[in-house]
């Protein structure tokens, strides 16, 4: 059964490829407008059963390996390699279908797969240079292949691109760094006629989404959402018309455990999209700043929108709190929040994202953490929170100590009395949070070592920009995880009890020569969230 499901996997796999035009070669000079390489058989093989014992599935992975080893003989898997790595190469077209693209599939035994073919009913016959010709069953164009350097060279409507001297495997494969998947598309050398297909369609879904009706909305929210479809839209063209690379890639050391997805997007040199991608690597970062060495949960953001986004996003705001001033009958309020806006304005306007969260694991066993926020009037806001202070009842101003403890640039942070709910208490213990307004960030902590937490993050400096930074070390942080995942811990425990450290759960988004995403995490962490998949409350 496995056997038959197999051979017809190779026809539907051979119908795919014929269905696209595969033709070009490397060393003809063009760069290739679409690469992809996958590892050996036998190495997805092997991966795929790692990944099935991290989960905890072991048995379900011997008996994948009991039923390969079964069908790959002496002669490899019905005349295919299985310990050579797999390819596709060429360019795209304008209607994608008319791609010339050229696939690798390694040969282990030339006669046995050619029997193979035969048993397909899938007839091939021998023509000049070597060059092999075949009909696909409900498909208007023959399909082409040869035999190269133990490889086979996979064409369809005419046999031109695998001709011999047009290049081969020992070219492709030469270079690759051994992913178990790579993936990359010169969007540079893509056909201008492609994107105009392409982003017609787009629009007319995007226009529908503008002219869209939503019921309470105002003009400037209106405006924000009609705005950002533009912005999706422009984003889109801009990919096509100023875009270089685009790649992805997917890693896996079996040694070590890690496993890693990375894609990258770059622009063509002094493009629009290259200045932009490059400017978002040079943005400081207090989000970035605010890790510690004890970290069990971060994330962090730092994204600068475009001036007419920026426009809509002030435009939101004013009308949101405009609109809370002209409700507002009392007299002194209604200064306040007028000192409020006026003192916040400033940092609206700039149409800077840039804020984070940081939780810490102490050695007591509970938890700190430290929160902040990037501003451009600090100052302002100190001067309304005073003013604030002085218009409480004098019980609430007991629960908000002003100047409680200065930090070592001189300025005051101040203790905020607030009731931690009884359910967080065992994390976070009961103590009191802490405030401190800089003059270019807002910084808020709390819970067991929060006044340590404070002090350590209000002397650093703005780290490096990260578009998005997100890291959790689910063994030490599981009693975080108890309000969504039933027994968190004692699943925790059973996940990482050979490696207690093999926690981490990574993603990174940054800027510079390149936009790029990043993930990382270890193996044992899959088995955590298998384990978890089912214990969800």
């Amino acid at each position: 059964m496995i056997r038959a499901t197999l051979q017809f996997s190779l026809v539907i796999s051979l119908g795919f490829l014929a269905a696209i035009k595969i033709q070009g070669q490397p060393g003809e000079g063009k760069p290739h407008g679409i690469v992809l390489r996958v590892q050996s058989i036998q190495q997805l093989v092997q991966n795929t059963l790692f990944l099935l014992e991290s989960m905890g599935k072991l048995e379900e992975g011997r008996q994948i390996e009991n039923v390969l080893k079964l069908m790959i003989g002496t002669k490899g898997l019905e005349g295919i390699h299985t310990e050579k790595p797999l390819g596709l190469y060429g360019q795209i077209g304008a209607n994608i279908f008319d791609s010339d693209l050229v696939g690798l599939i390694p040969i282990a035994d030339q006669p046995t797969f050619l029997a193979l073919l035969d048993k397909l009913n899938l007839k091939a016959k021998k023509g000049k240079g070597e060059v092999y010709s075949m009909e696909i069953p409900n498909f208007p164009f023959p399909l082409f292949f040869r035999f190269q350097d133990g490889y086979l060279l996979i064409t369809v409507r005419t046999e031109q691109g695998i001709k011999e001297g047009k290049g081969g495997p020992k070219d492709f494969f030469i270079g690759g760094k051994g992913n178990v998947i790579f993936f990359e598309l010169n969007v540079a050398s893509l056909p201008e006629d492609l994107a105009k297909n392409l982003v017609p369609q787009i629009e007319l879904q995007l226009v529908e989404e503008k002219n869209r009706k939503v019921p309470g909305e105002t003009p400037a929210q209106e405006k924000f959402r009609q705005d950002m479809s533009e912005f999706f839209l422009q984003s889109i063209v801009q990919l096509f018309t100023q875009g270089e690379r685009v790649s992805l890639a997917l890693d896996l050391d079996r040694k070590t455990g890690d496993i890693d997805v990375s894609m990258s997007l770059s622009g063509k040199k002094d493009s629009d999209l290259a200045k932009s991608i490059d400017k978002m690597g040079s943005l400081p970062s207090l989000g970035a700043s605010l890790k510690g060495k004890n970290s069990v949960f971060h994330f962090g953001t730092t994204l600068q929108l475009p001036d007419y986004l920026k426009n809509d996003f002030l435009a939101n705001f004013l009308e949101t709190l405009q609109g809370d001033l002209a409700k507002e009958k009392d007299a002194g309020r209604k200064a306040l929040m007028e000192k409020f806006l006026k003192a916040v304005t400033p940092s609206v306007a700039a149409g800077a994202i840039d804020l984070g969260l940081d939780v810490r694991a102490e050695q007591n066993g509970k938890f700190s953490f430290v929160a902040g926020l990037k501003v451009a009037n600090g100052k302002g806001l100190e001067e309304v929170l005073r003013q604030m202070h002085k218009a409480l009842p004098p019980m609430e101003q007991k629960n908000m100590q002003l100047d409680a403890f200065p930090l070592k640039n001189g300025t005051m942070a101040h203790k905020l009395l607030v009731p931690v709910p009884p359910m967080d208490v065992p994390l976070f213990g009961s103590g009191p949070l802490f405030l401190a307004i800089l003059d270019n960030k807002v910084l808020l902590s709390g819970g067991a070592n929060g006044k340590e937490a404070l002090e350590e993050v209000a002397a650093r400096p703005l780290g490096k920009s990260q578009a998005l930074e997100f890291s959790m070390a689910l063994n030490a942080g599981a009693p975080l995880l108890a309000k969504g995942i039933a027994n968190a811990e004692s699943l925790a425990q059973k996940a990482f009890a050979k490696s207690p450290k093999a926690d981490t759960w990574e993603i990174k988004a940054s800027g510079g020569k390149e936009l790029s995403l990043k993930m990382n995490l270890k193996s044992p962490v899959l088995k955590f969230m298998s384990l978890s998949g089912g214990g969800k409350k």
